[in-house]
């Protein structure tokens, strides 16, 4: 500010600590002429680019309404495939990859998920209308249910790659919520 005469400014703020300073500038009508050049009127200003970069916020990431948990590590392509369809139809999803069952339950919760959704693979013999994969919607952090309301909205979802079979759950165990089967080509 050594050469501005008259009216001057500097936005400043606190939030850069000691390099506070924004933008600045002013008039500086005497300048020229001091350095031996004629008397000219003058004003400019100067702006840090990147100090206005550090104030602006990072867009806050999108919480996912959905994180798919693979039961065991053996459930991961299926779960993979589960996140995959339902990001395709629109439905932010996250995927829990990492840790044991507890820490991947754990990460639903952390990341903002409304609810998880259970993937477990059940082959072999059996009634078919049980062959496949295995879904449970639970609301995130605890065992208990989603609303019938946000269980159908993702079961419609994932109709648009599997043939979904609804079940009522049943009290105690490990029950399913549906078991999607692959579509007939």
């Amino acid at each position: 500010f050594d050469y501005y005469r008259h009216t001057a400014f500097e936005f400043v703020t606190e939030a850069l600590g000691a390099q506070g300073t924004v933008i600045g500038g002013g008039r500086y009508d005497g300048l020229i002429g001091a350095m031996g050049g004629p008397e000219t009127p003058a004003v400019g200003w100067a702006g840090g680019i990147e100090r206005l970069a550090m104030l602006v916020a990072e867009p806050e990431a999108e919480r996912p309404l959905v994180t798919v948990v693979p039961d065991e590590p053996a459930d991961e392509r299926d779960a993979i495939q589960v996140a995959n369809t339902l990001r395709r139809c629109g439905v932010v999803t996250d995927i829990a990859f990492r840790g044991n069952a507890k820490r991947r339950f754990e990460l639903a919760v952390k990341r903002g998920s409304s609810c998880r959704l259970i993937v477990k693979r059940a082959e072999g013999q059996g009634v078919q209308s049980r062959i496949g994969i295995h879904v449970r919607i639970n609301t995130a952090g605890t065992p208990e249910r989603v609303a019938h309301d946000l269980k159908e909205f993702l079961l419609k979802r994932l109709e648009a790659h599997y043939r979904v079979i609804r079940f009522e759950p049943t009290d105690g165990g490990w029950s399913p919520d549906a078991v999607l089967q692959a579509q007939a080509e």
